[in-house]
């Protein structure tokens, strides 16, 4: 029997005005199946990702997770980018406990961990 998409990508398009992002994008990953996803510079995919992570809308197409359609829903996955791109704005703690501050809040406990991780990697 066939294992079920983890997460898949159906027709998945987008574009910017005039200039295609992505085209027409097809992707099943299996559970536990791990993928490197590679290309030059442009060629769409932070724009995958962030539809995948309902952080922008596609033109078309479907995301689906465990079969559930998840398409312009945030809150699901999340992704490290290939920079280490912090938010100047915020603390460094603040920073550690960002996941936990986009779902509603950091709890004391999330703080407190987020203090030893700092001290862990030298920087307490």
């Amino acid at each position: 029997m066939e294992q079920a998409p983890k997460l898949a990508l159906k027709g998945v398009s987008r574009t910017f005005s005039d200039l295609t992002a992505l085209s027409s994008t097809e992707l099943s990953i299996k559970p536990g199946e791990f993928i490197s996803v590679v290309g030059p510079s442009g060629c769409g995919k932070s724009t995958m990702f962030n539809i995948i992570a309902g952080v922008l809308q596609p033109s078309s197409g479907q995301v689906l997770i465990d079969g559930k359609d998840v398409t312009n829903q945030s809150g699901h996955v999340g992704y490290m980018l290939q920079k280490d791109l912090l938010l100047p704005w915020r603390t460094v703690l603040d920073n550690i406990v960002l996941g936990a501050l986009l779902k509603g809040g950091a709890s004391r406990a999330e703080r407190s961990e987020g203090v030893a991780l700092a001290r862990r990697y030298g920087l307490g």
